[in-house]
């Protein structure tokens, strides 16, 4: 299953060695849809203003710090690295939101809609192998749960319902 899983990545970064900057400017623009659509644009480019002249401000306490922790080990400040994260509700609201309208955009053109499919087939890959191995009863239960569900099977999952099941000796 590994293996198949890496022929998808495989093919996925293909597609988007064919058109590098695809991806990105599909979450661009995904991003903006999300804050607009939540309503928030205005306090965002206010935020971004903030964030501008909080990173000079950043930037030279940064510096100062490293210069610092530089000095007392007796080393190049080259040598001194800064990690740290923040995580923050407004961002997982807006980053939900974006992955929403990303799939919307790449939707909108064969490479994305190939993109998204090949997607599908790797999130559902245990599925699809599962379904691959199962018996005749569990493919029949499968089809009649995605009806009352109101899913359909990825193509490789069509794929393996049409394999005959393994035969018990």
């Amino acid at each position: 299953m590994d293996r198949i899983a890496k022929r998808i990545e495989s093919r996925l970064q293909t597609l988007s060695l064919q058109q590098p900057r695809f991806l990105e400017e599909t979450r661009t623009q995904a991003r903006e849809r999300a804050i607009d659509s939540l309503g928030v644009r205005k306090y965002q480019e206010r935020l971004d203003a903030i964030k501008k002249q909080a990173k000079r401000l950043d930037a030279r306490e940064e510096r100062t710090q490293r210069e610092m922790l530089a000095r007392i080990r007796d080393v190049p400040i080259s040598q001194i690295g800064v990690y740290f994260s923040v995580d923050s509700e407004v961002e997982n609201s807006i980053a939900q939101r974006q992955s929403v309208y990303e799939d919307e955009l790449l939707a909108e053109t064969d490479l994305g809609r190939e993109i998204l499919a090949l997607r599908s087939e790797k999130e559902n890959l245990l599925d699809t192998v599962w379904l691959a191995t199962s018996p005749m009863q569990m493919k029949e239960l499968w089809k009649e749960v995605d009806q009352l569900l109101g899913g359909s099977p990825t193509k490789l999952q069509r794929e393996a319902m049409a394999i005959a099941p393994p035969q018990d000796d």
